[in-house]
């Protein structure tokens, strides 16, 4: 309630972050594809640094860097006949060689902590513009999961399968790549090229803990990144703390608070 302006700006930033990338992580963890968080940050890291590099927008070189990955994972599967994982996993060297390449020819901006920003992030680098578009691209992606719930559903229980049912499965993967692409772009900032990925994995693993319901952890997971981006912020504001640090410790600690308390693993064990 007592914050400054532009720290309000970051919180509803740091808020919208959380959704997004909440929803998404059910894709993800979902799909199984928990390394293209990995390749996704550092390909939009990557392109942060070009940017800081040549005196550009960051934003508009994170967003190209993480885009091209995009739509070069789901082509490039098809035609080398290969789950996707493993073209991440192919692809995951070169953009964290690429992002520490272009960090190595600008150390000046590493001493000045401008960089250390694209690390670690920060409580300071949301803009009112970058606002609006999280918000932007939050809308759009309850939008498109809602009205597309059935086709995503079927991709997620069975792609194959989903095919020969007649879905053009290949469309809403893309779309996925697509939007967590755009996302990690936009979050960057305050989270971190290192550290995005525990909000592209976390809040779907823990609303999984608590539901086998593929809709309820949909529901639960967005919340739930909201609220780790919401504490993380407010704790790194108080502890001077960098952001995504704060975020990434908070958001393990509560996973591993959910695995000890889960009703799965209670039934488990009483089985």
């Amino acid at each position: 309630m007592f914050l400054p302006p532009f720290l309000l700006w970051g919180l509803a930033g740091a808020v919208l972050a959380g959704i997004s990338l909440g929803l998404l992580s059910v894709f993800v963890t979902q799909m199984k594809l928990s390394s293209l968080s990995f390749t996704m940050s550092h390909a939009a890291f990557a392109g942060a640094a070009l940017g800081m590099l040549i005196n550009l927008d960051d934003l508009v070189f994170a967003m190209a860097f993480a885009l091209i990955v995009a739509a070069v994972l789901g082509p490039l599967a098809d035609k080398a006949k290969l789950h996707v994982d493993v073209v991440i996993g192919a692809l995951f060297p070169l953009t964290i060689a690429l992002a520490f390449l272009f960090i190595s020819f600008n150390a000046d901006a590493l001493k000045g902590g401008g960089m250390l920003s694209l690390i670690w992030g920060s409580i300071l680098a949301l803009t009112p513009f970058k606002v609006v578009l999280l918000a932007v691209l939050s809308i759009v992606l309850g939008v498109v999961v809602f009205l597309f719930y059935k086709e995503f559903s079927a991709l997620l229980m069975n792609r194959k399968l989903a095919e020969y049912s007649g879905i053009k499965t290949w469309i809403f993967y893309d779309s996925i790549l697509f939007l967590t692409g755009a996302a990690v772009a936009l979050s960057l900032r305050l989270l971190g090229g290192v550290l995005i990925f525990v909000l592209m994995v976390t809040p779907a693993a823990i609303a999984s803990q608590f539901s086998y319901d593929l809709k309820k952890i949909m529901i639960v997971a967005p919340a739930v990144g909201a609220i780790f981006c919401l504490i993380g912020f407010y704790a790194s504001y108080i502890i001077d703390w960098p952001v995504g640090c704060t975020i990434a410790i908070i958001s393990t600690l509560f996973f591993l608070i959910s695995v000890f308390i889960s009703p799965k693993r209670r039934k488990k064990f009483s089985g």
